[in-house]
């Protein structure tokens, strides 16, 4: 947050949330809110699912809020993360 903002020409913030025990689109709102708060910022510019798996199955609950956050100029960008270390 303190660096971004001194440098926020420089580079762009992407992190990724993590669903899978997502049950309500509250739940889903709080994971999004927790990465601001711990990124100490009022928007991120690439916000990714943590998991393909978890965004097939919770969708109904994670498109609506991701939405509404990138409606909202919390977000610019989002999507899901492919990659699989295994």
């Amino acid at each position: 947050g303190d660096y971004r903002s001194l440098h926020s020409s420089s580079f762009q913030v992407m992190t990724k949330g993590c669903f899978d025990s997502a049950e309500s689109r509250n739940d889903v709102e709080h994971q999004v809110e927790m990465s601001l708060k711990s990124l100490r910022t009022d928007s991120i510019d690439v916000y990714l699912v943590h998991s393909y798996q978890s965004f097939i199955r919770k969708q109904e609950l994670i498109l609506p809020v991701l939405r509404t956050f990138k409606k909202n100029g919390v977000l610019k960008h989002f999507g899901v993360s492919l990659y699989h270390p295994h």
